[in-house]
Parts: structure tokens; C-alpha cells; sequence
């Protein structure tokens, strides 16, 4: 089951949702501790881009017992190795360990996916009885998109060039259970960038004032699943 959360510096929880500050802090709670298997760890590029800004690889080793990482990217993933980092190459919708892990864990990544089924099917082989499984994607209807659309009066806010798809909690949820896992627990974070306009700087700011009064229209969906 889904340990008990406490209360983040500057946030509340308000049922099931909690207005955590950022991502990092928001998946602490269930990978402190815990053998956990990353899926999608290089987030594009290996050092010349994560490390610089603070990769969440790093953040990972920081807080579990034991950290596996997984990726596509054979190029990274070694010179990640040459560096010193626990990543393998692998396909998300199809890579199975030869153990099994407390959690399975993949921020940003399902949105990614041509056949997320296929990684859903592939993350419940690799978690051990009782484990959980915890994604996070962008929010399809945080503040800073509904803005845009209605602002542009489009139909088609932007995304990054690799995204396939929208997830929303219900459809994450259906889409989870043909695969055996049980929601149990739906969040949200911000999450920070670099390299913005004042005028972008300034929406994500009040977008922020905004989602501490309703958390569900932060910029990041995070939700954990325990397998059945």
C-alpha cells in the first residue's frame, strides 16, 4: 500500500493530492529506502544537458537502497556508464530484469510511448508482490495549457516533439487496470525550467499561486499504482 505522506515544506495535503513544491520532492515518499528500477533515466541527453541542471538520477541515488537504471539511448546510457552510473540499455516497452524491484519508477516517459501497454505488462514483471509502480506525465489540463488554448483559441497547445499523448487520471487509471495494477494514489508538482522568457517566467509564477490553491492544475500528473 501506499506509505502514509507527510506534509513537504510550503505545501499541504489535501486528500489524495498533494501541491508538492516539485517532482523530486513528490516521489521521495516512495522511494526512500526502497530497490527501485528507473525507466527512461538519461531524459534525452547524458551530462551535457541533466547534470548540469540537477539529474534525477542523482536524486534517486540519494534516496533509495538501490537504484537500476534503464534506457533506450545506447549512445548515453554509455557514457553514463563511463561515468559511473547504473544504466542499462533497454526498451521500456519490453525490458524485463532479471530481479525484481520494490518500485518501478518512470517520470515523463508514458507520453513518449507508442505502445504503453506493452511497459505497463513489462513494469509488473518487474516488481516484486506488493510493489508499486509510480509515473508521472505532463498535466493535460494544468493552468499554464488552458491558458494557452483559450489565450490562442486553439485546440493544439504546444508539447515536446516526442510526446504521443495526453493522459488524464481517468485515463491513466483505465488504461493501468487492463494490466493489473490499482490506483492508489493521484498528485500533482510544478516542476522548474531554465532558459525563459520574463513574460514565460511570470505565467509559470502565478501558474504556481494557482496550483497551491488547486493543486490539480500544477504542471506535473504523478500517480501510483500497486499491482494486484
Amino acid at each position: 500500500m501506499t506509505p502514509e505522506l507527510q506534509p513537504l515544506e510550503n505545501a499541504t495535503l489535501t486528500g489524495k493530492i498533494s501541491p508538492t513544491s516539485d517532482l523530486e520532492a513528490a516521489i521521495a515518499h516512495f522511494i526512500a529506502g526502497k530497490d527501485v528500477l528507473d525507466i527512461g533515466s538519461i531524459n534525452h541527453v547524458f551530462l551535457s544537458n541533466n547534470r548540469r541542471r540537477g539529474w534525477m538520477f542523482d536524486f534517486l541515488l540519494s534516496q533509495a537502497a538501490t537504484v537500476q537504471g534503464v534506457d533506450i539511448e545506447l549512445d548515453q546510457v554509455e557514457r553514463a556508464n563511463a561515468a559511473g552510473y547504473p544504466i542499462v540499455h533497454g526498451d521500456a516497452e519490453t525490458y524485463v530484469a532479471d530481479r525484481q524491484y520494490d518500485v518501478v519508477l518512470a517520470t515523463d516517459l508514458i507520453e513518449h510511448l507508442s505502445k504503453a501497454g506493452l511497459f505497463l505488462a513489462a513494469a509488473r514483471k518487474n516488481l516484486k508482490p506488493g510493489g508499486q509502480l509510480v509515473l508521472s506525465t505532463p498535466n493535460a489540463f494544468c493552468f499554464r495549457e488552458l491558458f494557452y488554448v483559450y489565450s490562442r483559441w486553439t485546440n493544439d497547445p504546444p508539447v515536446h516533439a516526442q510526446h504521443v499523448c495526453y493522459y488524464t487520471p481517468t485515463t491513466l487509471k483505465a488504461l493501468a487496470a487492463r494490466y493489473g495494477f490499482r490506483e492508489s494514489g493521484v498528485f500533482y508538482a510544478n516542476v522548474r525550467y531554465e532558459r525563459i522568457t520574463w513574460m514565460q517566467r511570470q505565467l509559470l509564477a502565478f501558474s504556481r499561486l494557482i496550483s497551491k490553491l488547486t493543486p490539480r492544475f500544477s504542471q506535473t500528473l504523478i500517480m501510483v499504482f500497486d499491482s494486484e
